[in-house]
């Protein structure tokens, strides 16, 4: 009653407050659709948390029709007002172009701005655009840096991430000096949190004793944890190990089914194994026969001998470099890049005071990579 009387005074926390009320059921039926009219009121009056909630709820159509556009409008209106959350969010649509014109650049503009106040969200994805040269130049050490703040935060899905992210760095010697121990410790970690990239890694790495003593058995273990989440990667894995033996004894109705499940994934293997041949690989062959017909065909209608075998040369050179970028660029790899979507996480505290936020001290975003390793060490033993 007392929210009620202040929502029609204009006090916009108090409808902010009823919205979450309504939102995570305290007080209250939880109700999707009263909570976005709520957050539509709030927001309104121009509560900058409740511009951020209107940009998930119309992300993921929750309690209101789905709209990329329009999330992205209140996106933008609750990070101009201040939502750390909200710079996150918009930063991140606008480096994948949904609902809005793609644009990395100001994507990191708004992910810098997110992560300066020590969102593990902002800098796990501040950290991929770092890797990937996306708005900004490819700096694996800056990236290093950012999933590093990410995982000490311990802070559910993005730490998981971001440790997994790491591994990937320390394995490739990407940002830091390749060790494979303090991948290991990297996967580890997001894997024992639920991580279904890392338990697949940790699959791997024990299946081939890379970090660790061979252990079939154990690779067995990751493989099938992974493989009931639906990794296609980790599918295809097991039944590899149930069709040669490897950790389990030889099953072959086992093996069909991983494998079966991996295609169904899309997972290139899985569907090579079906004879199905996945269209990157199908347009890189296609390719790849163009390029050789077309330089039979040079070397057919080419009379002069030393111009044709000049000609040749040069010609197969930049072809068979060209083949193998493109090689590269499709073979199946465990290291998909998937979409990162952030949403804030709501608790049930109906407090109406400011929101205070996990800040570093100002030394750790100027820290050498060695100091950070030396942190590393400490946190992960």
């Amino acid at each position: 009653i007392c929210y009620h009387r202040a929502e029609k005074q204009g006090n916009k926390d108090a409808m902010f407050n009823i919205a979450t009320m309504y939102h995570v059921g305290e007080g209250v039926s939880k109700d999707l659709k009263e909570a976005a009219s709520w957050y539509l009121k709030a927001g309104k009056y121009g509560h900058p948390r409740a511009m951020n909630m209107l940009g998930i709820f119309y992300r993921h159509g929750y309690g209101i029709k789905r709209d990329d556009e329009e999330a992205v409008r209140w996106d933008r209106r609750g990070a101009e007002a201040g939502s750390p959350h909200a710079k996150v969010n918009l930063g991140c649509m606008l480096l994948i172009g949904r609902g809005v014109t793609y644009d990395p650049i100001e994507g990191v503009k708004w992910l810098k701005e997110g992560a300066s106040y020590g969102l593990a969200e902002g800098q796990l994805r501040l950290g991929r655009a770092y890797e990937q040269g996306e708005g900004l130049d490819k700096d694996y050490q800056e990236a290093f840096k950012y999933y590093l703040m990410a995982a000490l935060q311990e802070n559910g899905a993005p730490s998981d991430d971001a440790y997994y992210f790491l591994g990937q760095l320390y394995e490739e010697g990407n940002g830091t000096k390749k060790n494979i121990k303090l991948a290991n410790r990297a996967y580890l970690r997001a894997a024992k949190n639920g991580h279904p990239k890392a338990e697949e890694e940790l699959g791997h790495h024990y299946r081939f004793g890379h970090g660790f003593a061979r252990d079939c058995v154990e690779a067995v273990k990751w493989y099938r944890i992974s493989a009931n989440k639906g990794t296609p990667g980790a599918q295809y894995a097991l039944g590899e190990m149930y069709e040669m033996g490897q950790g389990v004894p030889i099953n072959q109705k086992q093996a069909d089914y991983w494998i079966k499940k991996s295609a169904e994934g899309g997972y290139a293997m899985g569907l090579l194994r079906f004879g199905i041949i996945p269209s990157d690989l199908q347009t890189w062959l296609e390719e790849k026969e163009l390029s050789r017909s077309q330089n039979i065909s040079h070397e057919e209608s080419n009379q002069d001998q030393e111009e044709s075998l000049s000609k040749k040369d040069i010609s197969n050179n930049d072809i068979q470099q060209q083949v193998e970028e493109t090689e590269h660029a499709l073979i199946p790899t465990f290291f998909p890049v998937e979409e990162i979507l952030n949403q804030e996480v709501i608790t049930k505290g109906l407090s109406t005071s400011n929101q205070s936020y996990f800040t570093y001290p100002s030394w750790v975003y100027g820290a050498s990579m060695t100091t950070l390793t030396l942190v590393f060490y400490y946190v992960f033993g």
